[in-house]
């Protein structure tokens, strides 16, 4: 059985109108289990983020975001293995005297994961789900709240491919992800406490690709028993309907880290990250601490 524990602490900038700074952190969690024979394995990953910043002309803007996913899959051979996998989901995002709003979720589907060659793997995920939001909006900015209930259907497709190459003391992972997430709004009403008006139905969705690779090197620094790791990543938004993407569809980041060789049961990772190349209203840099323990 494994445990490992990430703590992110982020400081960022974004906005609409105005470059304002702000500040995030992220706590993350992960458990897995294999059995004797090394047939079944199931786990559990969560995840809980707060955020804070300046959005434009506004004020200022609090997040909350949790997510948790738990599955089991069964390995029907060496180079293939079929699970299935279920997530729930929850936010809440509030602007002084402008909004609240808060929203609910969960998927589940059937996931694969195998292995090409020696080097080459690959995984995918077919999901589908449903969420329940609540949201209050001072749309017109009058000092007028308006408040509604919208519930939505969700699908997600999403595949990848990664490879390990070892050259000498340098391994190099790039990685190929493709997603695709469509949501169907349910048409609903919202009021005011005087009068109240029908939101009609609409659909979203985004197919975005994303390229990374880390390049790790193993013996960097043989006195503390570190390698080294670099890592370059693009996301790439292909199309979308219902969504405002603008110039900012491409979006490029790097991390540095150092990772602890796996000794005494335990690893552990520290690295810091800038995300936001190529974007006009969003940069962030993100410091990472993590910890590994097998029992």
């Amino acid at each position: 059985m494994g445990f490992f524990l990430m703590l992110d602490f982020k400081r960022f900038r974004s906005g609409v109108a105005a470059d304002t700074g702000g500040a995030a952190g992220d706590l993350s969690m992960n458990v897995q289990s294999i059995s004797s024979d090394r047939r079944w394995h199931s786990w559990l990953a969560a995840r809980f983020s707060i955020y804070e910043d300046g959005t434009g002309d506004l004020a200022e803007r609090n997040g909350r975001f949790a997510i948790a996913h738990v599955g089991a899959d069964y390995l029907v051979n060496e180079d293939l293995a079929i699970g299935v996998m279920a997530q729930g989901d929850w936010s809440s995002e509030d602007i002084d005297r402008y909004s609240d709003i808060e929203g609910r979720g969960w998927m589940i589907g059937p996931y694969v994961s195998g292995a090409f060659s020696e080097t080459l793997f690959f995984t995918g995920r077919l999901a589908w789900g449903e969420s329940t939001n609540d949201a209050s909006i001072d749309v017109y900015d009058d000092g007028n709240i308006w408040s509604g209930t919208f519930s939505t259907e969700r699908v997600l497709a999403a595949a990848s491919n990664y490879g390990v190459y070892e050259l000498g003391e340098v391994q190099f992972s790039p990685q190929v992800d493709l997603a695709y997430i469509e949501e169907s709004i349910a048409s609903y009403r919202v009021s005011d406490g005087a009068g109240s008006v029908t939101i009609e139905s609409d659909d979203l969705s985004l197919l975005r690709m994303s390229l990374s690779g880390e390049i790790e090197w193993l013996d960097a620094f043989p006195l503390i028993e570190a390698s080294a790791f670099f890592i370059p990543s693009l996301d790439w938004d292909i199309a979308s309907t219902g969504l405002t993407t603008g110039d900012d569809g491409v979006r490029g980041g790097v991390e540095f880290g150092l990772r602890s060789t796996q000794g005494a049961g335990w690893r552990g990772e520290a690295s810091i990250a800038y995300d936001g190349i190529g974007q006009t209203n969003f940069n962030a840099w993100t410091l990472r601490v993590g910890a590994e323990w097998h029992f």
